[in-house]
């Protein structure tokens, strides 16, 4: 398995700055795991005539994951973090999966996290 996962932070009516700043923390903690390839996801390239290079979002976050139990790492890295952020929900996608958790998880949103790396896990294993 070696697939891309991106977290993106959602915060409806946050400011953008801060959004960056808070998604920067995140990136720092996720930076500890080694994670491949993490860095920001470009979505185009600058309007002409400005002096940037490609355009990234502030939000989100994009790695690469080696295995089943690194993605597990991941999640559960971006659940701490979100709990002690007390706000927001960071939705990960993978692949043509995609999981939103919240800074208050559920017995629910747990069930849901527990599906969503037990399909990562099976179809790393060629299982259906």
């Amino acid at each position: 398995m070696r697939e891309q996962v991106e977290f993106c932070l959602v915060d409806d009516g946050a400011d953008p700055e801060l959004l960056s700043e808070d998604s920067n923390l995140l990136l720092a903690e996720l930076l500890e795991l080694g994670l491949e390839d993490l860095d920001r996801p470009v979505i185009g390239t600058a309007p002409a005539g400005t002096r940037a290079g490609d355009v990234t979002t502030v939000a989100s976050i994009v790695a690469t994951v080696s295995s089943p139990a690194v993605l597990q790492m991941a999640t559960e890295v971006a659940k701490s973090w979100l709990v002690r952020r007390e706000r927001g929900s960071i939705r990960i996608k993978l692949g043509e999966d995609e999981l939103e958790i919240s800074s208050v998880a559920t017995e629910e949103e747990r069930a849901l996290v527990e599906r969503f790396l037990a399909g990562r896990r099976a179809a790393d294993d060629g299982q259906p």
